[in-house]
């Protein structure tokens, strides 16, 4: 019970990298529900491979809209069911970057962070 002895939970979150791997890895997640939908690929026309800015064989595309969603309820589930009071973001920056064009930032995600009544009451730490 850390809690009752004041002291505050940081959980470690990492929305990219993804378990799943690349063309060659087994089908686990989001793969399976709509690949295109979640990925960073190559190509716009083949959605077989992947951009990989992780070094785990995938990159998560924060700019879509259901990916969205995933992080920010996520983020609402640990604070309000788990009683997180702080995240680590693991590679935030790729949470961040347009990979299509390296000098501009997306900032969709910490933008809808800031905007949310639960999520911007807590801190939140990032390793770039």
């Amino acid at each position: 019970m850390l809690k009752p002895e004041g002291i505050e939970v940081t959980l470690d979150v990492a929305y990219s990298p993804i378990c799943e791997g690349n063309q060659y890895a087994p089908i686990l997640s989001f793969k399976t529900i709509d690949n295109r939908s979640y990925y960073y690929h190559l190509s716009e026309l083949d959605y077989q491979y992947y951009f990989d800015y992780t070094g785990t064989r995938n990159t998560l595309n924060c700019r879509l809209a259901n990916v969205l969603k995933l992080i920010l309820n996520s983020l609402r589930y640990w604070i309000l069911d788990m009683h997180i009071d702080d995240f680590r973001f693991d590679l935030a920056a790729t949470l961040v970057h347009e990979f299509h064009a390296l000098d501009h930032l997306n900032h969709a995600v910490f933008d809808r962070i800031h905007q949310d009544s639960v999520i911007y009451c807590v801190k939140l730490l990032v390793e770039l």
